[in-house]
């Protein structure tokens, strides 16, 4: 029996109580190890991971072998380092340390192969489990708080579904173990192979870490607005495959609006992290971190479609999101949030709105000046608005009364003014204003035409056109490119 290095460090026996306060797994000793043929030369392929970067362990580390043809792969062993990567990369290169894993995982996310999987690596500190399984060394300390994090669960994750997926290993706590619960061959009674190590240690959260190896998703389709006005509010949904092992419970509540479930932690699709959305409808979501739930259960194989809405942020330009499922138990069910699977862009242009209203009826003044004709314009939004006006050609232009428009805004009432000749020349621009937040009392902001050419009237009177809001006025007339739906030339 090789003599393994102590790379998870060699730790008290106090210290390896604590890896049996709880039921292990029980692993079934496989008969002495018979190499079945030659094995396999490591000229092959570098990687059994795609992504992996290659760093060969020293010759004299580990047992070539031709697995599973000479034996089968049904574990995988976690450990962790007591070090940073370069130092298990040094170790695992040196011959007279006699020790090696197929893999190391990063705090960064980067994954690192110095075996091939067909060989046997010296791990495990019991030569059986080591014959039938692949090793992961983890960077971090095991009783160090702080060093496991998301990239590290997610990449380890990831590996070992592919790693499972390969070699038919059921993902389950049974053959999914840490050091710490590997059968001492000496003692029976003890764990932690030869040398009763306890890594991963316990600030390795095998709750998370399962939910991410047993659960996955992919994007199968997505309905996204291309665009979208501030304050719009537009449908959208995403349709997830669930190619992970486990069902996603639906939400039976009878109002979607809220999440409730009884089979089982909640599937949603939200942010990250409880990161707020810049997209969030307040009206549409289930809270301003998590969009929806799926509306019936889905089994892996199955397809799930979440549907949502969008709210158009203030402003202008290209915003977008990154929303993910994520599991979402109660606190009775005792665990945190875990967002899994595919991370999928929702990334929407948002573009002033261009609001054409055309003459109403006139209402009574009490004011000296009657009212021509009137617009009323329901904005979804306040903020700064170009108004246009496009006055009708009177039939005389000379000695005729100016257009004049009174328009309502934030600040009170602004009048504006055309000359008559401008009459019949399309959209003239009269200026940027603010108007108020729409509201129950006061939903519209109006405009009226006091004065006018003789034989103008709520009839004749033309259209105004009201566009953005944009984030701070100016001298010029907004950019026609640049807004969808904008007036072309203005003359004003």
């Amino acid at each position: 029996m090789k003599n393994l290095f102590l790379l998870c460090s060699a730790l008290q026996l106090s210290r390896l109580a604590w890896a049996q306060t709880t039921p292990l797994p029980i692993v079934p000793l496989l008969p002495e190890v018979v190499p079945a043929s030659a094995p396999i030369p490591d000229n092959e392929p570098p990687t059994d991971y795609l992504g992996a970067i290659w760093v060969p362990a020293a010759t004299g580390n580990f047992d070539p072998q031709n697995r599973p043809l000479s034996e089968p792969i049904d574990m995988v062993i976690v450990h962790d380092i007591e070090g940073p990567v370069s130092s298990a990369i040094r170790i695992f290169q040196d011959p007279k340390r006699e020790v090696s894993a197929h893999y190391i995982v990063g705090g960064d996310g980067r994954v690192w192969q110095m075996l091939r999987e067909h060989n046997v690596g010296w791990h495990a500190g019991n030569r059986n489990i080591n014959h039938r399984s692949i090793g992961i060394e983890t960077e971090g300390y095991a009783y160090q708080p702080g060093w496991y994090n998301s990239q590290t669960y997610e990449a380890e994750a990831k590996l070992v579904r592919d790693i499972t997926r390969r070699y038919g290993i059921p993902r389950d706590r049974t053959h999914i173990i840490g050091h710490s619960e590997v059968p001492n061959p000496k003692d029976p009674t003890k764990f932690g192979g030869v040398s009763g190590h306890t890594d991963p240690g316990p600030y390795w959260n095998w709750a998370a870490f399962m939910i991410l190896v047993r659960n996955d998703a992919r994007l199968a389709k997505a309905q996204i607005p291309a665009t979208i006005r501030p304050g719009e509010t537009l449908g959208a949904s995403l349709t997830f495959q669930n190619s992970g092992d486990d069902k996603w419970p639906a939400n039976t509540a009878s109002d979607t609006k809220e999440a409730l479930q009884a089979s089982g932690p909640l599937v949603v699709l939200g942010t990250e992290a409880g990161r707020i959305s810049p997209l969030f409808n307040l009206q549409g979501w289930l809270s301003p971190t998590l969009a929806a739930g799926a509306s019936s259960d889905t089994l892996p194989g199955e397809s799930a479609r979440f549907e949502f809405t969008l709210r158009g942020p203030r402003e202008l330009g290209v915003w977008s999101d990154q929303l993910r499922l994520t599991t979402m138990p109660t606190a009775a069910q005792g665990a945190l949030p875990i967002s899994f699977g595919e991370k999928v862009t929702v990334a929407m242009r948002v573009v002033p709105w261009v609001l054409d209203v055309s003459s109403t009826a006139s209402e009574k003044s009490s004011s000296a000046k009657p009212i021509l004709a009137q617009w009323k314009v329901a904005l979804s939004i306040g903020g700064i608005y170009a108004v246009y006006a496009a006055p009708p050609k009177p039939a005389k232009t000379r000695r005729q009364k100016r257009f004049s428009y009174r328009i309502g805004t934030l600040t009170g009432d602004k009048i504006v003014e055309a000359k008559p000749e401008d009459g019949g020349k399309g959209w003239l621009f009269a200026g940027y204003f603010r108007f108020p937040e729409p509201s129950k009392e006061a939903p519209t902001v109006s405009a009226q035409l006091i004065s006018a050419p003789r034989g103008v009237n709520e009839s004749n009177a033309g259209a105004l056109r009201f566009i953005g809001p944009f984030p701070a006025a100016s001298n010029r007339a907004p950019d026609p490119s640049q807004i969808p739906g904008a007036p072309g030339d203005s003359n004003r």
